[in-house]
């Protein structure tokens, strides 16, 4: 197989006529001998003082059947969350927010000219905690969720867990982003948002703060939009596009990416 790494030039460029399975993905991959590309919104956010807040665990299980599942685990640091993985039922112990399952959904797409690839979807809702809390400021959206890596999480990448065969790591490491996207009654893929993903300058990765524990940010942001329903403070869509094992016993069953949870807006510490 292979060897494929996480780029963040080529993850910049723009990719036309994605396309009702709808799945919302996650990061750039792009492999040596045959470059990936990225959908991303228009424009990237505002340069401004980026505060890591907690990080994230999102984790896909039952990937490649009907009952796919995603949970996310929330710490304050990077530390605790290691602590939280070894202990069996361990819950996150951010306090600033909470986070619900709300969609989790998965589709094939077998273009005529290119390999298969899954697409693997989550959709959370986040609520403040406590209710004063102004990371859900109304008048402004800051929050998003920025991939990292650290010393534990596959090389050139924020995979944490890979789960299946030895076959599926390489799989895993070939990970790549994109906008939400779905498939027509024509088995052509198009773009249902391509919001739910931004791509992020250097300088704004410069003026994030890396916490102690992770070795690089990822180019790559999900921004926990403002929900209509006023059951939630706001909601995040996530997703990956990874290709189809040859052998359906070489599919990963489960898979798991660190984010940090950055709010860039330069808010009074909570």
């Amino acid at each position: 197989m292979q060897r494929c790494m996480w780029n963040t030039d080529r993850a910049k460029r723009r990719v036309r006529g994605l396309g009702l399975a709808l799945v919302a993905t996650l990061a750039s991959v792009s492999c040596e001998d045959k470059p990936t590309n990225l959908v991303t919104g228009p424009g990237t956010p505002t340069v401004a003082s980026r505060r890591v807040i907690g990080v994230a665990e999102l984790t896909f299980r039952d990937i490649n059947t009907v009952n796919i599942t995603a949970t996310a685990t929330l710490a304050k640091n990077i530390a605790d969350l290691e602590t939280l993985r070894s202990t069996p039922g361990a819950q996150g112990n951010l306090g600033v927010i909470q986070v619900q399952p709300l969609v989790s959904s998965m589709f094939t797409n077998s273009p005529p000219d290119s390999a298969p690839q899954r697409f693997l979807r989550a959709t959370f809702g986040l609520r403040n905690s406590p209710p004063d809390s102004i990371v859900f400021d109304a008048l402004r959206e800051n929050l998003s969720f920025v991939l990292a890596g650290t010393a534990l999480t596959l090389p050139n990448s924020p995979i944490r867990l890979v789960e299946g065969t030895a076959a599926s790591k390489a799989l895993a490491a070939q990970l790549t982003p994109t906008g939400l996207v779905g498939i027509n009654g024509d088995g052509k893929l198009f773009t249902v948002d391509s919001d739910v993903l931004q791509s992020l300058t250097d300088a704004q990765l410069s003026a994030t703060a890396v916490p102690i524990g992770a070795s690089r940010l990822f180019p790559f942001a999900f921004p926990v939009k403002r929900p209509v329903s006023a059951t939630f403070d706001g909601v995040v869509t996530v997703g990956f596009r990874l290709p189809v094992a040859t052998l359906p016993e070489d599919d990963p069953t489960s898979i798991s990416v660190l984010f940090l949870i950055v709010d860039d807006t330069g808010a009074t510490p909570h």
